[in-house]
């Protein structure tokens, strides 16, 4: 047998009688064997590998040696990977941005220049 085969084989519930119930029977291993994790809303061979892909990437890219090279490939992937991975900052420092934007565009005008009575 194959691993695909062994890895089907493995999905199946060979308790469950598949003109009674062909779902359970055919989909009660993998069910039994992968749970819903508490923070997903669901489950599917897809998202496990989606998953177990995205960890693995996750690894490579915490255990990798600092690169020197700021045009390598390797100093751009953990460049752009920590970029997205530091999002509380970059929100934080975007809305600091925004709000000293709105305060120097519209209320400095206001506030800053000189008041003038036109009906002196």
């Amino acid at each position: 047998m194959s691993h695909h085969d062994l890895m089907l084989q493995g999905n199946l519930d060979p308790e469950s009688l598949p003109c009674d119930d062909f779902w359970t029977f055919s989909c009660g291993g993998w069910l039994e064997d992968n749970p819903l994790p508490p923070t997903r809303s669901k489950w599917s061979v897809k998202e496990k590998l989606k998953h177990e892909a995205l960890a693995e990437m996750r690894e490579l890219l915490d255990t990798m040696d600092e690169p020197q090279d700021v045009n390598s490939i390797e100093w751009k992937l953990k460049t752009f990977y920590w970029s997205c991975m530091n999002v509380h900052s970059y929100m934080k420092s975007g809305l600091d941005l925004i709000k000293r934007k709105i305060i120097t565009e519209l209320c400095v005008r206001v506030v800053m220049e000189p008041y003038t009575n036109d009906n002196t």
